[in-house]
C-alpha cells in the first residue's frame, strides 16, 4: 500500500526527493507501508508507527518530549515528530480513501458535521441532504439528521428529507452491480419507499409489509424484480440490505443480514444506460448508514463480509504540549472509542473481523467462532465454551481488556479465562456485575466485584482486568469503561497464566475487540479513545453524556468511595420541539455530595486551561455545584480550584481548596434567579495570567487573583454538594500559553488492512461549516429558496416563523446572540415596513428559552408593531439633515447590534448610528451609540440611543479621536478581579496614518452614569492589519477589514472578520484569528483562511445560497455546539452586479451551524 499524506504549508517551499520543488501550499510525503500489520500505527522514519500532522510549517520537528509513546513490537519507542501551531488549529481533519475492488462509491456518514457526506472512494460522488421543508417548519439544523448510525455516524430521515448525489456516468449500471445499505425504519411505510435508487436504472425499496423489493430496469424500459419475504426488515431494528444484479446471466439476488433471502433468474438483458441523480432514503422515516455501490455482482462471501465488517475504517489520536517550553505532553487521547492499538507490551490482539486469528497470527486451538456486526467492524458472538488459544502470557503480570456490546437475555457467564500450571483467572458477568476471580485448583483465593450496571443492548462498553505489580504493590484490579472500580491485594498468588486463554463464553455479549498485554496497566492506560469522525474531531476533550438512562459514564472516575453517577434524561425538554437527537436530552445526574474526575484530562492545569460544563437543576435547592481542577489523585481530598453556583441562594463562588477544605474564596451574587429546568453553562478558565475567571453562559461574572498560591496541576472534573445536578456538554481545553505558535501537536493514525489511503491528515482551523442544503446542480432557480432562511423581506410565501412586519432588512444578521438568565436573546437589526431598506433601521429583540432553542424559532416580542415611533425598539436619533424624507424615516440608521453584559441585569448594546451617504461630510457619518436592555424587564431602559463620547466622526470636532470608525464594533466584557467592575474591550475598523485598514482594540469602563468611557489601562492599540502590494509594487491597504465578530469558546477568543477589496465594499473572505487575552492577544491569524481554496466562507457563484454577500455574522456557542447567523444577498445575474441590482426579495438572515464531536 502507498500512503499519501498532504500537509498544508503556507510559508515556505519544501524541496522533496531530487530537489523537485513542491507548490508552497502543499507538501507531499509518500511512504511505502506494505506489510505493516493490522492495528499498528503507520510507520514513519523507522520510529514509532504514526502519521504526523504538519500544523503550519514553521520549521523542523521539535526535540524529544518528556513522554514517549509506545510503538509496535520491535519498533521501539522513538518520539514522534511534532510541529508548532496557533490557537485556531484545534480540529483534526482526515480524508480516508478506500480502495476496495469494484467499489464505485461508499458513504460511511462519519463526518460529524456538515450537510455533505463524503464518498470515501475519492471518486467525488458526494451526497447532500435535501429536504422539502427547509424553509417552513423544518429548521434544517444538523442535529436533526446527523445521528448515531450502525457503526459510527448515521443519518436520520423524517420522510421529508433524503440524500442525493449528482448523476455522473460513473454511477450508471454496467453489466453487473451490487448495492448495500443499513436501514432502521422508525415505522414501516404505508406505501413503498425508496432506500437506495438510481431512478431510471434500479431501486431498492421497502414495502409496507417490511419486504425488500429489488428492481433493475433494462433498455426496453421493463423492470426486473426480486422481492424478499415480508418482515425482512422490522421497525426499530437495524437491518443490512444488499442486492446484486448480473445482466449477463439474468440473476437478481436480495440479501438481508448477509444471507440470501431471494434469488430470481430472468432472461439476460441490457441495463438501462442513463439514470437520474442517486437518491438515498426518499420517503423513509428512520435511519440509514453506510450506503455503498459496486460495479460488479459480489458473491455471497463478499456480501457477508460487507455485512459483518463494512468498508475499512481509520482512527486517529492526538496529544499536545501544555507548557511554554513545549516539553510536557498530554497522553494520546480523543473523545470517541477506538480499537485497541498494538503497543510494545501487546502480546495478543484480535478484532474478529470474520476471522478468529489474532493480529499476532495465533489461531484458535478449540471452539468454533461465529461473528456478528460490531462497532469497529465484526465482533465475536458468545458461545457456550468460547474459543481457546495457547496462552501468549509468559510472566506473572498482565492486562486483559475488551470492547463488548450487551445482547440482552442471559446476563451471566464467563467472558475470559487464563490458566497456568497452578493458578487461573476468570472474568465473568454475574447478575449485571462484573467480577474477576483468582484461584488455584478448585479454590477461589481472591475476588474483585464491580458495581451493578445497567447494561443496555447495543451500547458499546469496555471491561478490563489487570493483575500484578501496580505502584510497588501486587493487585488484582477491575476496570469498567476506563475506571478502576475495585481492586484487592494478591500478594504472592500464582499469576503465571502461561498455558491457555479462553475468550467469548456465555457473558451475554458480543466481543468487539480484545487486547492482552504482559504488564498490569493502570487507570488512564486502558480503554483507548481517539477520533473516529473524519471531520471536526476536536483536539480537546469533550463528553456529551448521551448514553442510555441508568448507565454509568464512560471514562469518568468518582472521587474516593462516593456513589456512581448515572445518566438520566431531562424529561422537561421537548425532543420533538427541537428536532434534536434524543441523546442530547440526556445528562450525567448526581443526586448530591460527590465529585467526578476525568480519567483522561487533556492537560496538567498550571500554564493555561479551561473547563466548561452545562448544569441544570430539576429542583432549585441550597447547595453548590460546578467544575474544578485539582492537584491530587481522585482518591485524595480535593486540593485545587473550583467554580460553583448555588441555585438556592443565587450566588457564584470561586474557591481554592486545600485537603478538602476551602482555604480562600470569593462569593458574589448572581444578578438573576437560577431557574429549575434551565441549563447554565459554567466555565472556569486561567490563561496563565494569575487570574481565575468564572463565566456563566459566556459572561465573565466573577474573577479572583490566585495570589502567591501555585496553580494546581492534575485532574479536573465536576462536583455537587447539597443539590441534585444534571451535568452535560463537558469540554476541557489545554490552552496554548500566551505566546504565538507555542503549542505542539502530534497525531497518529490507526487502521486495519491494506485498503485505506489518506489524502489529508492535518490539524485545521476552527471552521463554521458552510451549509449546502441544496445540491449545486439545483442552484438554477431561487424557488424554492435556499435552506435555512431565518427571516426574509417582502415575502409571505412560504410563511415565516416570524412576521415580516418588522423584520425586513438585508442587514438582519448584523446582530448578536447572548445566553443569559436561562434564555437566548437575539438582538437583531431590522428596517421599516415601507421604503428604502437602508433608512430608519432599529434594534429589536427576539428570544427563546435555553432548552427550547433549535437555532431558528424565536419569540417575537415586537409582533404586530411596525410604527417607528414605538418605544419597543432601540432607535436612532432624529436626523435633521433629511427634512424632505417621508415622516416615517426621520431617524439615523442603526446598523449592527453587539451586546455585552454590564451587570445589574443589563445588556449594554453597541450600535453604529449612521447615514450611508451624508452630504455634509466627505465620509459616511458614523458614531458609536449604545443603549441598555433590561433583561429582567424585557425592555430597553428609557428607549434611548446615546453616543459614546469619544467616537464622533465630525471632522470639525477637535475631540474626534477615532476618525475612521467604519465597520461595526464588537465587544467583550471582563469583570475586574480587584474592583468587580465590568471592563469592556471594544474592536472596530480603523484606518492607520499610512492608510492601512486595521482592527483597533480599546478598553472602556462604565462610569457611575452608565456612560462607556475610555479605560486608561487599556488604550487604543492596532491589533490586526491587512496590507498588500498594489500594481506598482507599493505596500498599501489592498483589502478592507471590518465586521469583527468574537466568539468566546472555553478560554479562547476567536475573532472572525470580513475581508474584501476596498471597492466594491463586499467581503470576499472571512479570516479567523484567536487570542487568550481579548485585549492584549496575541491575535494569531491563521494564514490558511486567507486562501481562496481554504477559506471556510467566501463569495460563491451565481445562484448559490451564499453567492453574493455574507456580511457580519453573529457567532454563538450553545451547549457544546456552534451556530452562526449571517446575511446573504442574492444576485440577479452575477456576483459582481451593482448592489442595487441584487435580489432584495430574497435577502435575510440564514442560519449556519458547526459542531465538534457532535456533543
Amino acid at each position: 500500500m502507498e500512503l499519501r499524506i498532504r500537509f498544508r504549508d503556507q510559508r515556505r517551499v519544501v524541496q522533496t526527493a531530487g530537489d523537485r520543488p513542491t507548490p508552497a501550499n502543499e507538501v507531499e510525503v509518500q511512504l511505502t507501508t506494505s506489510g505493516i500489520p493490522r492495528r499498528r500505527f503507520l510507520e514513519l522514519s523507522g520510529g514509532v508507527a504514526l502519521a504526523p500532522a504538519l500544523l503550519n510549517g514553521l520549521g523542523a520537528p521539535a526535540s524529544a518530549s518528556a513522554e514517549t509513546m509506545s510503538g509496535p513490537p520491535g519498533v521501539g519507542q522513538d518520539v514522534p515528530p511534532a510541529w508548532t501551531c496557533d490557537l485556531t488549529r484545534r480540529w483534526l481533519h482526515v480524508e480516508p480513501r478506500v480502495a476496495m475492488p469494484g467499489l464505485v462509491a461508499a458513504w460511511p456518514c462519519d463526518e460529524g458535521s456538515g450537510y455533505a457526506f463524503r464518498d470515501v472512494t475519492g471518486n467525488g460522488h458526494t451526497l447532500y441532504v435535501i429536504g422539502s421543508r427547509w424553509n417552513t417548519s423544518d429548521s434544517g439544523l444538523i442535529s436533526s439528521f446527523r445521528r448515531q448510525g450502525r457503526r459510527g455516524g448515521g443519518v436520520h430521515l423524517d420522510g421529508t428529507r433524503w440524500l442525493q448525489a449528482q448523476h455522473t456516468p460513473a454511477l450508471d449500471a454496467g453489466g453487473a452491480l451490487t448495492v448495500s445499505v443499513w436501514v432502521r425504519p422508525a415505522e414501516l411505510p404505508e406505501a413503498e419507499v425508496s432506500l437506495l435508487a438510481l431512478p431510471g436504472q434500479w431501486s431498492v425499496g421497502l414495502t409496507a409489509a417490511g419486504a425488500i423489493r429489488w428492481t433493475v430496469v433494462g433498455t426496453d424500459g421493463n423492470p426486473r424484480t426480486a422481492q424478499s419475504p415480508d418482515q425482512a426488515v422490522v421497525a426499530g431494528r437495524w437491518a443490512h440490505v444488499a442486492a446484486t444484479a448480473n445482466a449477463h446471466s439474468g440473476r437478481l439476488i436480495v440479501f438481508v443480514h448477509g444471507s440470501r433471502v431471494r434469488v430470481v433468474d430472468v432472461p439476460a438483458f441490457t441495463p438501462a444506460g442513463t439514470g437520474d441523480d442517486l437518491m438515498v432514503g426518499e420517503g423513509l422515516v428512520g435511519d440509514v448508514d453506510e450506503p455503498a455501490l459496486f460495479d460488479r455482482a459480489l458473491g455471497a462471501v463478499a456480501v457477508e463480509q460487507l455485512y459483518l465488517v463494512g468498508v475499512p475504517q481509520l482512527y486517529t489520536q492526538t496529544r499536545e504540549t501544555i507548557d511554554a517550553k513545549r516539553s510536557e505532553w498530554t497522553r494520546f487521547k480523543g473523545s470517541e472509542p477506538i480499537p485497541h492499538p498494538v503497543d510494545t507490551d501487546t502480546v495478543f490482539s484480535a478484532r474478529f473481523d470474520g476471522s478468529a486469528v489474532s493480529d499476532q497470527g495465533a489461531e484458535p486451538v478449540r471452539g468454533t467462532a461465529s461473528f456478528r456486526p460490531g462497532r469497529f467492524g465484526a465482533a465475536l458472538a458468545g458461545s457456550d465454551d468460547g474459543i481457546g488459544y495457547a496462552s501468549p502470557l509468559a510472566g506473572s503480570d498482565g492486562t486483559f481488556e475488551a470492547w463488548y456490546v450487551p445482547t440482552g437475555g442471559n446476563r451471566g457467564g464467563e467472558l475470559f479465562r487464563a490458566a497456568g500450571a497452578h493458578g487461573w483467572l476468570s472474568l465473568s458477568l454475574v447478575a449485571d456485575r462484573w467480577r474477576a476471580d483468582l484461584g488455584t485448583g478448585e479454590v477461589t483465593t481472591h475476588t474483585v466485584t464491580g458495581p451493578a450496571q445497567r447494561l443496555v443492548t447495543s451500547t458499546l462498553e469496555h471491561v478490563a482486568v489487570a493483575w500484578g505489580d501496580s505502584g510497588g504493590d501486587r493487585l488484582l484490579t477491575l476496570h469498567l469503561n476506563g475506571v478502576d472500580v475495585a481492586s484487592v491485594r494478591i500478594g504472592s498468588a500464582d499469576t503465571r497464566f502461561d498455558r491457555s486463554i479462553t475468550i467469548g463464553g456465555t457473558a451475554g455479549c458480543v466481543v468487539d475487540d480484545v487486547h492482552i498485554s504482559d504488564r498490569a496497566r493502570g487507570w488512564g492506560e486502558v480503554c483507548p479513545r481517539g477520533h473516529a469522525s473524519t471531520d471536526a474531531a476536536g483536539l480537546d476533550l469533550r463528553d456529551g453524556f448521551g448514553r442510555p438512562d441508568g448507565t454509568i459514564p464512560l471514562w469518568w472516575r468518582p472521587g474516593g468511595s462516593e456513589p456512581l453517577w448515572t445518566q438520566a434524561t431531562r424529561d422537561w425538554e421537548d425532543v420533538a420541539a427541537t428536532q434534536d437527537d434524543p441523546h442530547r436530552h440526556r445528562a450525567l445526574y448526581c443526586p448530591a455530595d460527590a465529585t467526578l474526575h476525568t480519567v483522561f484530562h487533556p492537560d496538567m492545569y498550571g500554564v493555561a486551561s479551561s473547563i466548561e460544563a452545562g448544569l441544570a437543576f430539576g429542583v432549585v435547592a441550597d447547595g453548590w455545584a460546578g467544575v474544578f481542577v485539582q492537584a491530587t489523585e481522585p482518591t485524595g481530598a480535593l486540593s485545587g480550584y473550583a467554580f460553583t453556583i448555588n441555585p438556592g441562594t443565587d450566588e457564584l463562588r470561586l474557591a481554592r481548596y486545600a485537603d478538602g477544605e476551602i482555604a480562600e474564596h470569593k462569593t458574589l451574587d448572581y444578578d438573576f434567579e437560577f431557574r429549575p429546568e434551565a441549563t447554565y453553562t459554567l466555565t472556569l478558565t486561567s490563561a496563565g495570567d494569575g487570574v481565575l475567571r468564572g463565566f456563566v453562559d459566556g459572561h465573565n461574572l466573577i474573577s479572583m487573583r490566585t495570589g502567591d498560591q501555585p496553580l494546581t496541576r492534575g485532574h479536573a472534573g465536576l462536583l455537587a454538594h447539597g443539590v441534585a445536578t444534571y451535568f452535560d456538554d463537558v469540554h476541557f481545553t489545554a490552552l496554548t500559553p500566551a505566546a504565538a505558535e507555542s503549542r505542539e501537536i502530534q497525531a497518529r493514525v490507526l487502521t486495519f488492512g491494506d485498503r485505506v489511503a489518506y489524502d489529508d491528515l492535518s490539524a485545521q482551523p476552527f471552521r463554521w461549516h458552510k451549509r449546502h442544503g441544496l445540491v449545486p446542480w439545483r442552484y438554477q432557480t431561487k424557488n424554492p429558496e435556499p435552506p435555512g432562511l431565518l427571516v426574509g423581506a417582502y415575502t409571505d410565501d412560504p410563511p415565516r416563523p416570524i412576521p415580516a412586519a418588522f423584520w425586513r432588512s438585508g442587514d438582519s444578521a448584523n446582530s448578536d446572540l447572548n445566553q443569559i438568565d436561562g434564555r437566548i436573546l437575539y438582538f437583531m437589526r431590522g428596517g421599516g415596513e415601507r421604503g428604502d431598506w437602508s433608512y430608519g433601521g432599529r434594534i429589536g429583540v427576539l428570544d427563546t428559552t435555553v432548552d427550547q432553542f433549535d437555532g431558528i424559532h424565536f419569540n417575537d416580542r415586537n409582533r404586530d408593531i411596525s410604527d417607528l415611533e414605538s418605544g419597543t425598539f432601540l432607535q436612532g436619533n432624529f436626523d435633521p439633515h433629511y427634512p424632505d424624507l417621508q415622516d416615517r424615516f426621520p431617524r439615523f440608521n442603526l446598523n449592527p447590534a453587539l451586546a455585552v453584559y454590564a451587570g445589574d441585569g443589563r445588556m449594554l448594546v453597541f450600535v453604529h448610528e449612521m447615514r450611508p451617504n451624508d452630504p455634509d461630510f466627505s465620509t459616511r457619518y458614523r458614531v458609536i451609540g449604545y443603549g441598555y436592555y433590561d433583561v429582567r424587564a424585557d425592555d430597553w431602559i428609557d428607549h434611548t440611543c446615546r453616543h459614546v463620547p469619544w467616537s464622533s466622526m465630525d471632522p470639525t470636532d477637535p475631540d474626534a479621536q477615532r476618525t475612521g470608525i467604519l465597520g461595526g464594533p464588537e465587544v467583550v466584557g471582563l469583570r475586574d478581579p480587584d474592583t468587580d467592575e465590568y471592563r469592556i474591550v471594544l474592536y472596530y475598523q480603523s484606518t492607520n496614518a499610512d492608510g492601512h485598514q486595521a482592527m483597533t482594540t480599546v478598553g472602556m469602563v462604565i462610569d457611575a452614569d452608565g456612560v462607556p468611557q475610555l479605560d486608561p489601562e487599556r488604550p487604543a492599540v492596532t491589533s490586526l492589519t491587512r496590507t498588500g502590494t498594489d500594481a506598482n509594487g507599493r505596500e498599501r491597504a489592498t483589502k478592507a477589514m471590518y465586521g469583527f465578530m468574537v466568539l468566546f469558546d472555553n478560554g479562547i477568543y476567536y475573532n472572525d472578520y470580513c475581508e474584501g477589496p476596498q471597492v466594491p465594499d463586499w467581503p470576499t473572505h472571512f479570516p479567523l484569528c484567536a487570542a487568550l487575552d481579548p485585549y492584549a492577544g496575541p491575535w494569531v491569524r491563521n494564514e490558511d483562511t486567507n486562501h481562496d481554496d481554504a477559506t471556510y466562507f467566501r463569495r460563491g457563484t451565481e445562484f448559490e445560497p451564499d453567492n453574493a454577500a455574507i456580511w457580519q455574522a453573529a457567532k454563538f456557542k450553545h451547549r457544546g455546539r456552534y451556530y452562526t447567523y449571517y446575511e446573504t444577498i442574492h444576485a440577479i445575474e452575477n456576483v459582481d452586479a451593482p448592489y442595487q441590482h441584487y435580489d432584495h426579495r430574497h435577502v435575510g438572515s440564514r442560519v449556519g451551524y458547526a459542531t465538534a464531536m457532535g456533543t
